[in-house]
């Protein structure tokens, strides 16, 4: 049923751009809370508590859920209760120490975008603010083409991307890919930051904040969702933070920045984005303008500054 209501609300905004600017989308969101009854044994999730966290290694279709959403009569949603990570399996959580010999890698707002992509004003003024935060200069605009990124990504220590994510799938293949500027039509590279091209990287970041659309939605596979946000943890990046569907410029701008600043006050992934999640919340109560990101991988850990 989880699985159900969520493609229903994926559905509904089906062919519309990433990042929206859009005030008028308001779908509605329920779930069942912690005791969840799957339909049947194809879909199921292992939930391990510690106190007042929860990681939740969810199967299939599941790996979509944004469990910070689900509510519960009497008890309110989960995030009310506990600090969430995803992970794709247990092992997954093992301790992997970041070799990164650079900085950190802010990118926002690359334009004009391949495939005429509009602009994403809400996601500069978020990489700069961020960038400013990590003591780095964001690359922006014209500048963050594929030749210039790419060479990037396996030395940054921490990555955070701002822009449109276009899922495209079949019914036997998927080719989700993240938006970069495309400022000269007869570029060698297409400027798309694909998802083959991720899972063939060798990466080094300690984290990969994907601030875009459907970072974290793709194709089912008997290991789980194919999506982008399995990219990166394949390619070496222990914790990466993604979106389960097509995310608002504005509130995600608001929750990105209050992430980073409450990383840098020393809490962890999963206790940062519950911060910045509740935060969104108060002024834009729906979960469809706070619920969206999910960390997935090593929650428990802290941002390291190089």
């Amino acid at each position: 049923m989880l699985y159900q209501e969520q493609h229903r609300i994926n559905q509904s905004h089906a062919g519309k751009q990433c990042r929206w600017s859009s005030r008028n989308s308001n779908p509605r969101l329920e779930a069942f809370g912690v005791g969840l009854q799957p339909t049947d044994q194809t879909h199921r999730a292992v939930f391990t508590r510690r106190k007042s966290r929860l990681i939740i290694v969810p199967h299939r279709e599941l790996g979509t859920i944004p469990f910070t959403a689900l509510f519960k009569k009497g008890q309110g949603f989960l995030i009310d209760r506990y600090t969430v990570t995803v992970t794709p399996s247990l092992q997954t959580l093992q301790e992997k120490t970041s070799t990164a010999t650079g900085g950190p890698l802010v990118v926002g707002n690359p334009s004009p975008m391949v495939g005429k992509l509009i602009p994403l004003p809400g996601t500069e003024v978020e990489a700069t603010a961020i960038a400013q935060k990590l003591n780095t200069t964001p690359i922006l605009g014209e500048q963050a083409t594929e030749a210039t990124i790419k060479p990037k990504l396996e030395n940054a220590s921490i990555l955070h991307l701002a822009t449109h994510g276009v899922l495209q799938k079949s019914e036997d293949d998927i080719n989700s890919w993240l938006a970069l500027a495309n400022p000269t039509p007869d570029d060698i590279e297409d400027n798309r930051l694909t998802i083959g091209e991720i899972f063939s990287s060798n990466l080094n970041a300690q984290v990969a904040v994907l601030s875009a659309c459907d970072t974290n939605s793709g194709q089912t596979s008997g290991e789980g969702v194919v999506s982008l946000a399995r990219a990166f943890l394949k390619a070496g990046v222990p914790t990466v933070v993604a979106s389960s569907w097509k995310v608002p410029d504005q509130q995600t701008r608001i929750l990105m920045e209050e992430f980073y600043d409450q990383l840098l006050a020393g809490k962890t992934y999963a206790e940062a984005l519950r911060t910045a999640q509740l935060k969104v919340r108060a002024q834009f109560p729906n979960p469809f303008y706070w619920a969206a990101f999910t960390v997935i991988g090593e929650g428990d850990r802290t941002l390291e500054l190089p």
